[in-house]
């Protein structure tokens, strides 16, 4: 199904590409308490990453990206996204950590995690990851959790990943 197929008439969001990530093979529980540079917030480590499995190499996510168009609440959001725009705890956590490695290492040109928060949804929460370049040009990565029904609002440009099916 192409991704664009399944957007509600009147979407807040606009679609920008499909994506077929590959995972790296990480152990969540590992890599988001010893990664450097990668500041983990206690309720996402709680909330997901505790739920997380490992992946194995070469696991695949097809993942369709969108941006806002305009300010939008998660409501607004999630109303522009199929019913199954969830992903588990283990899917955020593969396809964060080869967003991560894949920015570092500048292998993925679709990756502009500085510029916006890009956000992924669970059943219960709204996982967002920030980039901050610091002044001595050091990446530096943000990964937190919100619970969905806190209504978070989001700016205009925010990446917005949904599984394909």
């Amino acid at each position: 199904m192409r991704f664009w197929k399944f957007m509600r008439f009147g979407s807040i969001l606009k679609p920008v590409s499909q994506l077929r990530i590959r995972s790296l093979g990480y152990n969540p529980e590992s890599y988001f308490i010893t990664r450097s540079r990668l500041f983990v917030y206690e309720r996402f480590a709680k909330a997901i990453v505790s739920q997380a499995e490992p992946t194995p190499n070469d696991t695949k996510y097809d993942i369709a990206v969108f941006e806002t168009a305009d300010w939008a609440t998660d409501e607004e959001i999630e109303k522009s996204l199929p019913d199954s725009h969830y992903f588990s705890p283990t899917a955020v956590c593969a396809i964060l950590a080869t967003l991560i490695e894949n920015d570092w290492r500048s292998l993925v040109t679709e990756s502009r995690i500085a510029e916006h928060p890009e956000l992924l949804y669970t059943r219960d929460w709204v996982i967002h990851l920030l980039r901050s370049d610091d002044e001595s040009n050091y990446r530096n990565y943000f990964v937190a959790a919100a619970r969905r029904e806190d209504q978070n609002r989001w700016g205009v440009a925010t990446r917005v990943y949904c599984p394909v099916a």
